[in-house]
């Protein structure tokens, strides 16, 4: 195989590979994951399965799902990672205000705190609801 594409190379009719499994271009990230998803599934185990699943519905789809995959440049996945990082710095915040980020049912509260934080005014004490 490497000898063949040197060969192309070496003559001038060599053509960089097209993108292949990348489906239509006017195909959603949510199809593109949803069809990716589907056909590698299998190959993984049931551990594995459950981290990526999560994945794609905690983080990824919420942000990519509506995007068309050309759409999808080096400037939305920095738009992206620069949400995901805003959104750690505010969980950590609640944390260390010492507010729970589980209710007594284990289930998170952090993002109701969040969201809460996020309708103070700046410097506005978390708990209080008076200023620093």
């Amino acid at each position: 195989m490497l000898e063949r594409v040197l060969a192309e190379i070496e003559v001038g009719v060599w053509k960089p590979p097209t993108a292949k499994g990348l489906g239509d271009a006017d195909q959603t990230f949510h199809e593109f994951a949803s069809r990716s998803w589907t056909a590698r599934r299998a190959e993984l185990r049931p551990t594995t399965q459950a981290d990526y699943e999560w994945r794609l519905r905690k983080h990824l789809l919420p942000f990519f799902a509506d995007f068309r995959v050309p759409e999808i440049t080096v400037a939305l996945v920095d738009e992206y990672r620069n949400e995901k990082v805003a959104e750690r710095e505010r969980i950590r915040g609640v944390a260390a205000a010492g507010e729970p980020l589980c209710d007594w049912r284990g289930q998170r509260r952090a993002q109701q705190r969040v969201d809460q934080q996020d309708a103070r005014a700046p410097g506005e004490h978390p708990r209080r609801g008076g200023r620093v």
